[in-house]
């Protein structure tokens, strides 16, 4: 079927080309067998068994005989197909090897071998780099331990060195449980650690992923500095470390900044720290921790007196919670929460009297970035000198733009309790 599609296209292309010429079949009957070859003039034509009024309807359809030179038909072009349909542009007049009897040009197989000549030189091209990078990660398999475990790590930065641990599976191995290098590399770039920085290595699992951990949350939040998870559990775990040891009881007291200058995006940041807090601190108090909410701006507003409350009840809650925009008095909103636990201390189950005289530790955050003026911060620093003398803990977690480190530190009295939660420095 498919050569007899082919052959009726071929002669209906050629009755396109010479509509002028007479074109004459030999039919059945007239002087050879239907089927069998018959030369006409120098060509050969297969004549097929048909009728006359099927040969009349179909006159004109075969071409022409081609003449002979040598023996071999000049200028003869097959089409893609394989069939000779005459030599109609003298360009392209060169001979196509014919068809098989499968259907397919018996130069198929030499044309897909010679399109596929490039392909074969690129793979045998990347072949021999593949080989030639192996030699290369060789050098490293090949050095005394002396000498990879000294100068090469101490001689090789962070990208260095996270690059050869790829390549090389040793010289992985030997910068993973390099700890001293890792630590070295940690203080170059972040300064001193300190015992958040040392807790939050051994949650990592090491210096080596804690840098990683750091360096890939610095990255995805650039321009912004935010830091790792392991950071943030570090530092909810030494707040859970002052809990009673009898009791397993702490009262948590959040300070949360509502001023003009704390975008929706900041205040947000505020109240998923506080959903963490009281999610970490429930479950290593065994749900005996209290927690208490003050926003304050010009004024404050105590959203949440001191009680204990469950991590899902605290997500609803905080989520409902609105800024207030203003000013930022600290020094005020200090004065509260050292009124309120002095309060709860005064409460019927802690004996009365007004004076701090139950053994729950006190702890206050101070979430905000800090930006007062100079009056305002001589009030905060004093505001904090009573919460000392009350034995209150005092921590401070920076959020927003043009953070104010420096009077933080002022405030709380130590750089250690001062952490930055989602910062960027601006100038103001």
């Amino acid at each position: 079927m498919l050569l007899r599609e082919v052959l009726r296209g071929a002669r209906r292309l050629t009755a396109s080309l010479f509509p002028n010429q007479e074109q004459g079949v030999v039919g059945p009957g007239e002087g050879q067998e239907a089927g069998q070859p018959e030369e006409v003039g120098s060509a050969r034509v297969v004549t097929r068994s048909r009728s006359r009024r099927s040969r009349q309807k179909r006159s004109g359809t075969v071409p022409l005989p081609l003449p002979l030179t040598d023996g071999i038909p000049a200028k003869v072009r097959r089409s893609r197909r394989g069939v000779r349909v005459g030599a109609w542009k003298k360009a392209n007049s060169t001979a196509v090897p014919p068809m098989d009897a499968s259907g397919s040009s018996s130069g198929s197989s030499k044309r897909s071998k010679t399109r596929g000549a490039p392909a074969i030189a690129k793979a045998a091209q990347k072949k021999r780099k593949r080989r030639q990078r192996q030699k290369e990660a060789l050098i490293i398999e090949v050095l005394p331990d002396e000498l990879l475990d000294g100068p090469v790590l101490d001689a090789l930065g962070f990208k260095d060195l996270c690059t050869l641990s790829l390549v090389c599976r040793r010289f992985d191995f030997v910068v993973s449980q390099r700890t001293q290098r890792w630590s070295s590399l940690y203080i170059e770039r972040w300064g001193d650690p300190g015992a958040i920085g040392v807790e939050a290595s051994k949650l990592a699992g090491g210096w080596h992923k804690f840098y990683k951990a750091k360096h890939l949350a610095e990255k995805e939040s650039s321009p912004w500095i935010q830091p790792c998870d392991f950071e943030v559990q570090a530092m909810l775990n030494h707040l859970a470390g002052l809990k009673c040891p009898a009791t397993q009881e702490i009262m948590v007291t959040f300070l949360v900044d509502g001023s003009g200058s704390v975008t929706d995006d900041d205040f947000t940041t505020m109240t998923s720290f506080m959903s963490k807090a009281v999610c970490s601190l429930n479950r290593q108090t065994r749900g005996t921790a209290k927690f208490a909410i003050i926003q304050f701006s010009n004024e404050v507003k105590v959203e949440m007196q001191p009680q204990p409350i469950s991590s899902e009840d605290f997500d609803t809650f905080a989520a409902t919670m609105s800024r207030m925009n203003g000013g930022t008095n600290i020094a005020l909103a200090l004065s509260k929460a050292c009124v309120t636990g002095q309060e709860e201390d005064a409460g019927p189950g802690n004996g009365g009297g007004g004076a701090r005289q139950s053994q729950v530790p006190h702890v206050v955050l101070i979430l905000t970035d800090g930006r007062i003026d100079s009056y305002q911060a001589k009030a905060a620093t004093a505001a904090a000198e009573q919460l000392f003398r009350l034995q209150l803990q005092l921590f401070a977690f920076a959020v927003g733009r043009s953070v104010d480190f420096d009077q933080l530190t002022k405030i709380v009295g130590t750089e250690s309790q001062v952490m930055g939660l989602r910062t960027l420095h601006e100038p103001w």
